[in-house]
């Protein structure tokens, strides 16, 4: 009996702990769902509304209203905002489900109302076959959601839109990072107002986000476009096998501390015709490094770039000198294309010393205390098409400013070192 009584009573008490976690796990998502709502409302252009339709300890439903004016277009799109008729306004139902340690749930786009409603009405389309799930921890502080959008047809008297699937992964790792996935199979569409087509084939996107101070930064990212076709009245742009990616490696801590900064960009081809001809790149690959990147410098120019004020031209000097007061150097290693069946490779690097601007406001007085070279190799036929290099292209080679390899193209290695620039061992003005 005593036996019986005991177990019952680990029973009732698991069952009242698990009761109240979820009571507790439904609070606190209040809580955040409160926060994040009065996040939203400060931005510029943005009203955000919740409608609560059922509140418990293991289940919540509602719908967040958002309407979005000309002001946020204009805050984060510049000149290239579109002008709206009117504010776009979108519901999104929200289903979550708790327990002690952690929240999941799923949101539905209301496709039958707002600005979404009304275009789909109007065009009497389907809805969007949309999906959103997500799934945030307790204890772990992560948030995890998935978004997809299959398969979607869209045609009327102008044109047409066939859009290939879309998964898009993002993963919470506690409040100050977050990795990204993306995967998209592409799109095709045409607009017989405007003679237009755009192919875009598939697209595939990681990004490893942190927060550094008030600013996000990418120490890890990767994009890779299987090709591009545009097609518009007058030009035609054909791209295959485009990859761009960025690493970032952090050196030292506090005051000290500096990020090694490495880019790299590949294209197969890239192929543009216009009415007065064509042109063509084939094997575009760069790589470029940037070292001694002043950490704390770093965060205030990214701070200062995300802060949505203007940024004038004159501050680029200034960001210079937050990230490169302590020095930098750039490694170009290399940069290889062929242009019009033309091939041109560069390659070198370039130090520059502890830069001040309010000390050195030249850049030309940054540039002769650094040191450095560069290597360019480059046909004749593009040397051809710059007018100034053109028209003095036997001078050059007689002096020996360039000079020609086996396979006849044009070479020349600038350096730069004890305040003095110098072209293939000559003598430059600096």
């Amino acid at each position: 009996m005593n036996r019986k009584l005991t177990v019952a009573l680990l029973v009732g008490l698991g069952g009242l702990a698990y009761v109240a976690g979820c009571a507790n796990s439904s609070r606190l998502f209040d809580g955040q769902r409160q926060q994040a709502l009065a996040q939203l409302n400060q931005l510029p252009g943005v009203h955000a509304q919740w409608q609560s339709l059922d509140d418990g300890w293991f289940r919540s439903q509602g719908q967040l209203h958002l309407t979005l004016d000309q002001a946020f277009f204009d805050r984060y799109l510049g000149e290239q905002a579109p002008v709206l008729e009117a504010p776009l306004e979108f519901s999104t139902s929200l289903f979550q489900s708790f327990t002690p340690w952690g929240v999941t749930g799923q949101g539905n786009l209301d496709q039958s109302r707002g600005s979404l409603g009304r275009w789909l009405e109007a065009h009497h389309q389907a809805s969007l076959p949309l999906a959103l799930n997500w799934q945030a921890g307790l204890f772990t502080a992560g948030l995890d959601i998935e978004l997809s959008l299959e398969s979607w047809q869209f045609a009327d008297a102008d044109g047409k839109l066939s859009w290939s699937p879309l998964h898009l992964t993002a993963r919470g790792l506690g409040e100050d990072a977050i990795s990204v996935d993306l995967s998209w199979q592409g799109l095709t569409a045409s607009a017989a107002s405007l003679h237009s087509q755009v192919t875009v084939q598939p697209l595939n996107l990681n990004l490893a986000l942190q927060r550094l101070g008030r600013a996000w930064h990418a120490p890890h990212s990767e994009l890779t476009l299987k090709g591009l076709h545009l097609l518009q009245p007058g030009q035609q742009l054909t791209l295959a096998g485009l990859s761009l990616s960025s690493e970032e490696t952090e050196q030292g801590t506090g005051l000290d501390g500096r990020l090694d900064l490495h880019y790299q960009v590949g294209m197969d081809s890239l192929q543009v015709q216009e009415a007065d001809g064509s042109h063509r790149l084939d094997k575009l690959q760069l790589d470029l490094t940037l070292d001694g990147v002043d950490r704390m410098g770093y965060e205030t120019v990214l701070n200062q770039q995300q802060s949505g004020a203007p940024q004038e031209p004159e501050l680029a000097l200034a960001s210079l000198s937050l990230m490169g007061q302590k020095g930098l150097k750039i490694g170009l290693t290399p940069l290889q294309v062929v242009i019009d069946q033309a091939p041109l490779k560069l390659s070198g690097e370039l130090t520059l010393p502890p830069y001040d601007v309010t000390a050195q406001p030249s850049p030309l007085l940054l540039l002769q205390q650094s040191q450095g070279e560069l290597q360019v190799e480059l046909a004749p036929q593009l040397a051809e098409q710059i007018p100034q290099l053109a028209a003095n292209l036997d001078k050059l080679l007689q002096t020996g400013y360039l000079r020609r390899n086996e396979l006849g193209n044009l070479l020349v290695e600038f350096k730069l070192a004890d305040h003095r620039a110098t072209a293939n061992g000559l003598p430059l003005p600096l």
